[in-house]
C-alpha cells in the first residue's frame, strides 16, 4: 500500500471500434485517475491503495474502466465514481498520508498522539510503583480475601491510592482496555526483570570503567526448602578511589555440586561481558563445595581458566560463628549448655549444632561427646528449637571473639 501514482502519458492511446480512446487531459481534472497500458483501462489510485472496506464496485480497482464515450458523464463516468462514499473516504486517507510525508510525522503521533502519551504515562506509573516496592524490599502480592473476592496486596493498594491522587493517571486508566491493564503478576515480574537488567548493566559499566581493570569474584549460596541452591554472585572493584562490592544477581539451581556452580558462575560472567582474564582473586565461605582445594569452585575455576586465581580469606556469616562458638564452649559454659533448666532451650540448641560440626571437630581431635552429650536433634538452628532460642544470641556473642582464631583454623 502507498505506491506512488503513475499517470502514464502517451502520444497516442489505443482506439476502440467506435474510434474512442483514453485522453491524458483527464489527469488534470481527476487527480486520482491512472491508466494501464497493458489493460487499456482506467483505475482509481485512491481506491486501489486506501480502500477501507470491501467495495462492491470492482471497476476502478480490479477490472478497470473502458467506456471512453461516457467517461465524463455524470451518471456513468468518472464524476459518478468521484462522488461515491468509498472514493471520498479513500481520498481522505490518501491526503492524510501525503500530509505525513510532507511533515515527517508518523501515524501514531499524528492520529493518536494523546492516547499514546496517556498509555506511556500509565505504564510508567506502574513501573514506578513496582520500583518503589522493590527498593524498599516490600512484597508486591498479598492475601486473597475469599469473602470479598479481592486481592489485598501492597501493589494493588498502592496503585489504587495513586489513582485517587493522580488525576492524569486516573484519566489514563479509563482508556486502558479491560483485558490489558498491565497489573497481572506476570507483568509485575517482567517489569522487575527489566529494572534488574538496568541495574545490572549499570554495575557492569562501573566495573568496566573502574580505576584498575582487575576485580575479585565473591560468591555464596543458601539452600531453600525445595532443596534448591540460591547463588549470590558479586564483584569487588575499585572506582574513584573507593572499594565497591556490587551484586550481579541471585541465581537458582537444583544441582548442588561444585562443577555446576562453576559453570553457572563463568556463564554469568560471560553473559555480562566481564573479562575473566581480569579476575584477580576469589572470595567464598568455608564450605568445601566452594573453597575445597581440589574439587571446590575456587579450584575448578582455576582449572577452567588455566591460570592461578588465588582464593582470598574465607568469610562466614555471624550466625555460623555463633553456632561454632556455642559448640566449642558448651562443655565448659553452664549458661550455654543448661540454658533455662533441665529441658531448657539451651540444651536443644546444643543438640542442634552438635552434629553440624561433628566432622570438622573430629579432624582437629575433638570429640562430639565432649561438646554435647545429649542426643542429636538436628543439623540446623531450627531443628528441635523453639522461638525462644533467639534469646541466647546475647549470651553467644561474647564467645565469638574468643574462638575466632580457632574458627579460621577449623575451616582452613
Amino acid at each position: 500500500m502507498g505506491k506512488l501514482i503513475k499517470q502514464v502519458e502517451l502520444k497516442t492511446y489505443p482506439k476502440q471500434a467506435n474510434g474512442r480512446s483514453f485522453h491524458s487531459d483527464w489527469y488534470k481534472k481527476f487527480k486520482w485517475l491512472e491508466y494501464s497500458v497493458q489493460s487499456d483501462a482506467a483505475f482509481c489510485y485512491a481506491c486501489r491503495q486506501f480502500q477501507p472496506f470491501a467495495n462492491k464496485e470492482k471497476t476502478y480497482t480490479e477490472t478497470g474502466y473502458r467506456n471512453w464515450k461516457n467517461a465524463l458523464d455524470s451518471k456513468n463516468g468518472f464524476p459518478k465514481h468521484e462522488n461515491t462514499e468509498v472514493h471520498i473516504t479513500s481520498m481522505k486517507m490518501w491526503k492524510e498520508k501525503l500530509a505525513r510525508q510532507n511533515t515527517g510525522i508518523s501515524v501514531s503521533t499524528l492520529v493518536n498522539h494523546n492516547i499514546l502519551e496517556k498509555h506511556r504515562y500509565y505504564i510508567k506509573s506502574i513501573a514506578e510503583i513496582i520500583q518503589f516496592l522493590a527498593i524498599n524490599e516490600l512484597a508486591l502480592r498479598g492475601a486473597y480475601e475469599a469473602e470479598e473476592h479481592a486481592e489485598r496486596s501492597l501493589f494493588s493498594n498502592l496503585f489504587k491510592f495513586t489513582l485517587k491522587k493522580d488525576t492524569l493517571l486516573s484519566e489514563c486508566a479509563q482508556h486502558i482496555p479491560k483485558n490489558a491493564n498491565y497489573t497481572s503478576p506476570a507483568i509485575q515480574n517482567e517489569i522487575i526483570e527489566i529494572l534488574s537488567d538496568i541495574v545490572r548493566e549499570s554495575v557492569v559499566a562501573d566495573i568496566r570503567n573502574a580505576d584498575v581493570p582487575w576485580f575479585t569474584l565473591m560468591e555464596d549460596g543458601t539452600r531453600d526448602k525445595n532443596n534448591r541452591e540460591n547463588i549470590s554472585i558479586a564483584i569487588r572493584y575499585v572506582k574513584n578511589g573507593k572499594v565497591f562490592e556490587s551484586l550481579l544477581g541471585i541465581y537458582t539451581t537444583k544441582e548442588l555440586d561444585a562443577k555446576n556452580f562453576t559453570d553457572l558462575t563463568l556463564d554469568i560472567m560471560e553473559k555480562n561481558n566481564l573479562d575473566t582474564s581480569r579476575l584477580l582473586s576469589q572470595c567464598y565461605d568455608g564450605a568445601s563445595v566452594m573453597s575445597g582445594k581440589r574439587g571446590g569452585v575456587a579450584a575448578l575455576i582455576q582449572k577452567k581458566l588455566k591460570r592461578n586465581v588465588p582464593p582470598s580469606m574465607k568469610i562466614a556469616c555471624p550466625f555460623c560463628n555463633q553456632r561454632l562458638a556455642t559448640a566449642l564452649n558448651s562443655h565448659t559454659d553452664g549458661k550455654i549448655r543448661d540454658g533455662y533448666g533441665e529441658d531448657g532451650c539451651g540444651r536443644k540448641v546444643c543438640r542442634a549444632i552438635g552434629q553440624a560440626l561433628d566432622r570438622r571437630l573430629w579432624l582437629v581431635g575433638q570429640s562430639r561427646s565432649s561438646i554435647c552429650d545429649l542426643p542429636f536433634a538436628g543439623s540446623d538452628w531450627s531443628a528441635g528449637c523453639s522461638r525462644e532460642s533467639t534469646n541466647l544470641v546475647p549470651v553467644l556473642e561474647p564467645s565469638v571473639a574468643e574462638v575466632s582464631e580457632r574458627y579460621q583454623y577449623i575451616y582452613a
